[in-house]
């Protein structure tokens, strides 16, 4: 299986659909957010995937993002950004829904 080409969005995956959309956020919410992450990390592979933690009853989306090649402070801007836009991009009741993990 060949890599994803950089500069395209991932797939939204069917669990991280279903559980946007139980939380009533619709996958339109989720291209949001994976396009302005995208904005912010131009080269690096994205990825989604859903994160249930059980030790506390919650899941999250994640977007991971591979930052290889990004030097710490353009990272630490970039995550800076990304915090700030999701409340932009998403209405307030979605924000929790969203996780970034820089890798």
């Amino acid at each position: 299986m060949q890599p994803p080409h950089l500069g395209l969005l991932p797939p939204v995956p069917n669990e991280v659909s279903t559980f946007a959309a139980l939380q009533g956020a619709g996958v339109e919410d989720v291209q949001t957010i994976l396009m302005m992450t995208r904005r912010l990390f131009p080269t690096a592979q994205l990825s989604l995937r859903l994160k249930e933690d059980s030790d506390y009853d919650e899941s999250h989306i994640v977007v991971e993002v591979d930052a290889r090649g990004y030097d710490d402070m353009r990272i630490a801007l970039a995550q800076t950004e990304w915090a700030d836009e999701l409340f932009q991009q998403c209405p307030s009741s979605h924000v929790c829904l969203f996780r970034l993990a820089v890798v």
